[in-house]
């Protein structure tokens, strides 16, 4: 199961103490967020996540926000919906 698990050239990374502090908080919301912010290489946007993570905006917002409140996102960097 485990080479199933790694696909080359399709492999994200994160920092020791980013996934210390997703772990730590117990917010899976924030984790996936996270990992789609990693997939996607930009700043948070709302209607990107909403799509892509099948959820509603304040689901999104508040995975947002707890990223921000860890220290793993930075509010300013975010793209506002036209």
């Amino acid at each position: 199961m485990a080479d199933k698990m790694l696909y080359p050239g399709s492999i994200l990374a994160l920092r020791a103490d980013a996934a210390d502090r997703l772990m730590a908080s117990g917010n899976g919301d924030a984790a996936l967020l996270y990992l789609h912010l990693l997939r996607v290489g930009g700043p948070f946007r709302p209607q990107g996540a909403v799509h892509a993570l099948k959820w509603d905006p304040g689901r999104a917002e508040e995975a947002f926000q707890a990223l921000v409140k860890l220290g793993l996102a930075d509010a300013a960097q975010r793209e506002t919906t036209p």
